[in-house]
């Protein structure tokens, strides 16, 4: 599907502030849903217009003669089905509204979305659920290999989680298996339930190029990686890392493991959403500038959910 958008910059500010007219144009020239279809009566085939500050819904009533009699056509269609929009009852400047805050602002945001937008608390986490499923399979359809020759890939696993109890060193939650390019500082995180080293080989051989120089700790699982390709060296990933090359310090896993903490629900989160938050981290750590992260996601949503007609 062809996009009339390649690029355009929006502010936050900008966002809320659009006005409905605003928002529907913005919408159509994204892809989120078109404004105007053939009715779907093939002895018709009349040119019809969405019913746009109405219910979205398209309507034909010209009268045809198949047979030298005049039959009004009855034919009838949302022009929701199959996007983004179907099913809601949010009006949909509310919902730009909504997923321009969910793009732009840092958790907790939910307070904020029930208070702003007169929204209810299960209304905000549907609408936190549907644009992370954008942003879970737009990461995975611009999946990309980390490394090369030349290139140093560091690795290491992250629990996200509490101690048990708020005592001991028991910690319940969910790990996370992720690398950075040094060079290019592309970024996979992947939610593991085990960190043996079948798993994290296979990710590595998914995600990493024969030929990088991988760095990780001394976990016995990464032991294998010079017999599968890979030059491997070891750090401690609580110091700083200094590039050997060019004895500068640089961006580390480490790091990563801060930000993406700083970036997803501190409380109630679940493991069962753990996806889910990657795919919003990775989303944004792809689209850094926010004025250009709006038009990216409603690109993606359109892909996802293309309107049928």
């Amino acid at each position: 599907m062809a996009h009339l958008c390649v690029g355009c910059s929006l502010s936050y500010v900008e966002a809320i502030r659009k006005d409905e007219y605003g928002v529907l144009q913005f919408y159509v020239n994204h892809g989120a849903y078109n404004r105007t279809r053939r009715c779907g009566n093939r002895k018709c085939g009349n040119e019809l217009v969405v019913n746009e500050f109405g219910d979205f819904f398209f309507r034909c009533g010209k009268y045809y003669t198949p047979k030298r009699k005049k039959i009004k056509c009855r034919f009838t269609a949302s022009a929701k089905k199959g996007t983004f929009f179907e099913n809601a009852h949010l009006p949909l400047t509310d919902i730009f509204y909504v997923v321009a805050s969910i793009l732009c602002l840092v958790p907790p945001r939910q307070d904020y979305l029930e208070k702003n937008f007169n929204i209810s608390s299960k209304t905000a986490v549907d609408w936190y659920s549907f644009c992370r499923e954008v942003f879970v399979d737009h990461v995975a359809n611009n999946d990309v290999t980390l490394g090369g020759v030349g290139h140093i890939v560091e690795i290491d696993e992250a629990k996200f989680g509490k101690r048990k109890y708020n005592r001991g060193r028991l910690i319940e939650g969910q790990w996370v298996f992720g690398g950075i390019d040094h060079t290019t500082h592309e970024t996979f995180l992947v939610p593991v339930e085990k960190r043996d080293k079948e798993t994290l080989l296979k990710i590595i051989k998914e995600k990493i190029v024969p030929g990088s120089t991988i760095i990780s700790d001394c976990w016995r699982a990464y032991d294998c990686l010079e017999d599968e390709g890979f030059v491997h060296e070891t750090v401690n990933h609580s110091k700083e890392f200094v590039d050997p090359r060019t004895h500068a310090h640089t961006n580390t896993i480490e790091q990563t493991w801060r930000s993406v903490k700083d970036k997803i629900p501190r409380y109630g989160r679940k493991k069962t959403h753990f996806v889910g938050y990657l795919g919003e981290y990775l989303f944004k750590a792809k689209y850094p500038n926010l004025n250009e992260r709006i038009h990216h996601f409603w690109v993606a949503a359109a892909k996802l959910y293309p309107p049928e007609h």
